[in-house]
């Protein structure tokens, strides 16, 4: 989501994935769990 690729069309989907990531709780919670491995339990 954050490389920079000279394609405009990576550009937008790429923008489109962190806007969704910062926006949606479930695509966070997702994201960390891809990324650490663990499932993230909040509340």
């Amino acid at each position: 989501m954050l490389h920079v690729s000279g394609d405009l069309f990576d550009a937008q989907l790429h923008q489109s994935q962190l806007r969704w990531v910062s926006t949606s709780r479930t695509a966070a919670m997702g994201l960390a769990e891809n990324y650490a491995g663990l499932p993230l339990h909040i509340g």
